[in-house]
């Protein structure tokens, strides 16, 4: 068996900042492929070319998604009383090229000469940096099919601009959901697909980067089985109707049902947090609150003083030399540091490495019975053991989130 800390990992981590960059580095160094934005700045793409990873370039036009809603305004964001910055926003406010992309009387008739030379604009920073991949610009989804013809256009103006710059990357074509309808049933995530194909064949492309936005599969939501199923319907839809390698996620655990099944060749992943798909250009508020994994459990928990007492409560449930009981011991004899965001990061790190290990070590056809097999344990262990805080609301059953999803690995 390979040695898992030199074996070339399939997950893609999403980076944006340099305590992700250094985590990465640190506990994800043998990805094959690690994503960064555009925005970063010039020792942070230096730093990030060293990491031993070939590097994807996606300059996140989604963010436009925001402007062409009226939730965001570059006039707005000008003004001298704002005080929340955001690198989105600084960044395209210098690139007023590619301001057309949050016109919605551009979607609807885009020009096709003012398209290409906004993507080109754009497109051409890449090549000076040392990546291996860039994203083809491409628009959120939204209900309707509003952005239908925009984005057929960029994906036209990237393929242009790859072979007039001849440029020796591979183009990826993300495809990004932003509501739940958008995935519920065939009939409606149908036209999508459609979509997809067409943008495909128009950019060239030879990657697929699906991800839904509105998913969180780490909070166990009541909503999530049937959201689930359909989500991976949808991915087999895609399996079966195009070539290009494909790209799922971030998310918690989805990813990895996907990518174990055969449905993904990548299951992106956030570094230490991110294991949801934010779209770039708005203030997030984080909180107080350090989430950190109960390995056990496949699942996280805020690391406050009520799951403090519930690691003491589970313990009264399980015999002193059960491994399990061994790892909440662990928990409670690490809480300073644990119970603080670095240590809460470096947690979830070492954890989700673990998971990946656990699973890459294995022939591709036995990962989904393996996962489908951990997943159970957990689902088995919660219910030997007290619910969760209330902080971990909806999913307070403790293998709420691991049973949702165990149901997805062989179905």
């Amino acid at each position: 068996m390979a040695d898992p800390s030199t074996t070339e990992l399939d997950c893609i981590p999403f980076v944006s900042s340099k305590t992700a960059l250094t985590l990465k580095k640190q506990y994800l160094d043998t990805a094959k492929v690690m994503r960064i934005p555009g925005w970063l700045n010039a020792q942070l793409l230096s730093e990030a070319a060293s990491s031993g990873s070939k590097l994807w370039l996606d300059f996140a036009v989604d963010g436009f998604h925001h402007i062409a809603k009226g939730r965001q305004s570059f006039r707005k964001y000008a003004r001298p009383d704002t005080k929340m910055r955001i690198e989105w926003m600084d960044y395209y406010a210098s690139r007023p090229e590619a301001h057309l992309l949050g016109q919605p009387s551009v979607h609807a008739k885009p020009d096709k000469s003012a398209v290409n030379a906004g993507i080109a604009a754009l497109l051409d920073s890449a090549l000076s940096m040392n990546v291996a991949w860039v994203s083809v610009p491409q628009l959120p989804f939204t209900d309707d099919s509003e952005r239908n013809k925009i984005n057929a256009a960029l994906a036209s103006a990237a393929a242009d601009w790859k072979k007039t710059r001849k440029a020796s990357v591979e183009l990826v074509l993300p495809a990004i959901f932003t509501s739940r309808p958008q995935t519920s049933g065939k009939t409606r995530w149908r036209k999508k697909t459609d979509q997809i194909e067409r943008c495909l064949d128009r950019s060239g492309a030879s990657i697929l980067w699906v991800v839904d936005t509105t998913l969180e599969d780490a909070k166990g939501r009541p909503s999530n089985p049937e959201r689930l199923t359909n989500l991976l319907e949808l991915h087999k839809h895609i399996r079966s109707t195009v070539s290009a390698q494909v790209i799922a996620g971030p998310y918690w655990g989805f990813n990895l049902v996907l990518w174990s099944r055969g449905l993904c060749d990548y299951p992106a992943t956030g570094v230490g947090s991110g294991f949801q798909y934010y779209i770039p250009g708005l203030a997030i508020s984080r909180g107080s609150n350090f989430r950190i994994p109960i390995a056990p459990l496949k699942r996280r928990a805020v690391a406050g003083a009520k799951l403090r007492k519930w690691l003491d409560a589970s313990l009264k449930r399980l015999e002193a030399n059960d491994p399990i009981a061994e790892h909440f011991t662990a928990l409670i004899d690490g809480w300073p540091r644990h119970a603080t965001q670095d240590g809460a990061r470096e947690l979830l790190c070492v954890f989700y490495r673990q998971w990946i290990d656990e699973l890459q070590a294995l022939k591709p056809d036995a990962r989904a019975v393996s996962l489908f097999q951990s997943l159970s344990a957990a689902y088995v262990l919660g219910t030997r053991l007290p619910s969760l805080p209330d902080t971990e609301k909806p999913a307070v059953a403790a293998g709420q989130v691991a049973e949702q999803l165990m149901l997805t690995c062989l179905s």
